[in-house]
């Protein structure tokens, strides 16, 4: 089970780095130096930015282990593409602001590709790719909000 994590709430300082969610990789975290742009302003806003790398990995995980238990929410692809399918993948964590899908030609033997496959980041269509996503955006959400409230009544 992955460990707890908490979401920045509010804007990060002014040329300060800050993490969000990666999806190429297992181990990887974005790094972003804030600039108070309007992206940024939405990252914070809908909980998908975190102090630190480790944070933003353990939020990752909890969102892989969740994905695996509730498969239904998501619609992704549960049988392996066939080498050369068209598919759309989940590029980022920027739900409905900026572009958060796009396709992939699948190739078993590529690591990425296999990656997306084995974490439910692989979809038949735009729209459920985009779909899942705001999902995902949710379920962290949710879960630093109760994270955030454990550490509050520990202390």
């Amino acid at each position: 089970m992955s460990k707890e994590f908490i979401c920045i709430n509010g804007l990060p300082k002014l040329d300060s780095i800050y993490f969000s969610l990666d999806f190429s990789d297992f181990d990887k975290a974005l790094a972003i130096k804030s600039v108070h742009d309007w992206v940024e302003k939405e990252l914070t806003r809908l909980s998908l930015c975190f102090l630190t790398k480790e944070e933003a990995q353990e939020a990752k995980k909890f969102l892989f282990e969740y994905m695996k238990e509730n498969p239904g929410e998501f619609s992704y692809i549960t049988d392996e593409p066939e080498a050369g399918t068209v598919i759309w993948m989940v590029t980022n964590a920027f739900p409905e602001y900026v572009p958060i899908s796009e396709t992939l030609i699948y190739d078993p033997s590529n690591p990425e590709s296999k990656f997306k496959f084995e974490f439910g980041l692989l979809y038949r269509t735009q729209e459920a790719a985009d779909n899942s996503i705001n999902t995902m955006s949710r379920v962290i959400s949710v879960k630093s909000k109760q994270n955030a409230s454990k550490l509050t009544q520990a202390s």
